[in-house]
C-alpha cells in the first residue's frame, strides 16, 4: 500500500512538473528525507529524474532548441559533477534557503509588469523582443544552477525564468530544458555512486519515481498542448513559490 501512494504521489509531482516546467523533486523532497534521510535524497531523484527525462525527449523531441543544447549541456555537465563532487563536503542548508528566497523575490518581476493579466505571455520566435536573456548569460547562470543541482540534488523551476527570458514558450521550455538535463542527470550518476556507497533501495526508489513520473509526464502533455501561454507562465510562477516555500522550510529544520 505504501508503495502504490508513493507511486501516485510521485505521479502527481512529474504531471504538474510536465504543466510549469519543473518543480518535482521538490516535491518529492520531505517525503524521501522522511524515508531514506537527506543523503539519499540527490541519488534517488537523479535517478528518477534521469527515467523520466527519457521519455520527455521522446515526448517533446520536435520542440527542442538543439543549437542551445549544444552551446549549454556540456559545460552545465561539468559544473554538474563539480557540485556533485562537493555533495559529501559542504553543508547545504545555507544554499537552499538562499534558493528559496531567490525563488520568491524572482516572481516580484513579472508581477511588476504585469505579466499575470490577460495580455502577458513568455517570449516566443515570434516575439523577439521579450527575449531578454542572450547564449553567453544562459550559459553562465545554467552553469552556476547546475552546480547547485548537483550539490543539494535539485534547485526545482531556478532556470525557469532565464528560459523564459531567453525566448522559449511551453512546448520548447519543456523540451529544450530537458534536453539540457539528461547529460547532466546521467554525469551526476556517474559522480554519485563513483565517490558513494549507496543501498539497492536508492536504485529501487528511484526507478520508482522513473516509472511513475513517464505516466505523469504523458498526462501533462496532453493538458499542455491546450493551455494558454498566459497560464503556463501562472503554473511557472506558482511552481516558484511553492518551490521556494519548500525549500525555505526544508532549510530551516535543519538548523
Amino acid at each position: 500500500m505504501g508503495l502504490l501512494v508513493f507511486f501516485f504521489i510521485s505521479f502527481i509531482a512529474f504531471f504538474q512538473s510536465t504543466l510549469s516546467g519543473g518543480g518535482a523533486a521538490l516535491l518529492l523532497l520531505p517525503i524521501l528525507g522522511m524515508v531514506l534521510g537527506s543523503q539519499m535524497i540527490a541519488p534517488v531523484m537523479t535517478i528518477g529524474t534521469s527515467i523520466t527525462g527519457f521519455s520527455r525527449l521522446f515526448l517533446f523531441w520536435k520542440h527542442i532548441d538543439w543549437a542551445l543544447v549544444r552551446w549549454y549541456a556540456i559545460p552545465s555537465s561539468i559544473a554538474a559533477s563539480i557540485g556533485s563532487y562537493c555533495l559529501l563536503l559542504a553543508d547545504a542548508k545555507w544554499l537552499q534557503l538562499i534558493i528559496g528566497i531567490f525563488l520568491i523575490t524572482s516572481i516580484l518581476q513579472f508581477i511588476d509588469k504585469g505579466a499575470m493579466g490577460k495580455k502577458a505571455e513568455p517570449a516566443t520566435e515570434t516575439n523577439k523582443k521579450e527575449k531578454t536573456v542572450g547564449l553567453t548569460l544562459f550559459i553562465i547562470i545554467g552553469m552556476v544552477v547546475a552546480f547547485l543541482s548537483g550539490l543539494i540534488g535539485g534547485v526545482g523551476p531556478l532556470m525557469n525564468v532565464v528560459y523564459i527570458k531567453y525566448g522559449l514558450d511551453k512546448e520548447k521550455l519543456i523540451g529544450t530544458r530537458t534536453a539540457n538535463e539528461v547529460l547532466i542527470h546521467f554525469v551526476k550518476l556517474i559522480v554519485y555512486f563513483t565517490i558513494g556507497d549507496f543501498p539497492f533501495v536508492v536504485i529501487f526508489t528511484g526507478f520508482i519515481i522513473g516509472i511513475s513520473g513517464i505516466f505523469g509526464s504523458i498526462l501533462g502533455k496532453k493538458l499542455l498542448l491546450k493551455m494558454s501561454s498566459v497560464w503556463f507562465l501562472r503554473m511557472v510562477l506558482m511552481t516558484m513559490l511553492l518551490s521556494g516555500i519548500l525549500m525555505i522550510w526544508q532549510a530551516l529544520e535543519n538548523f
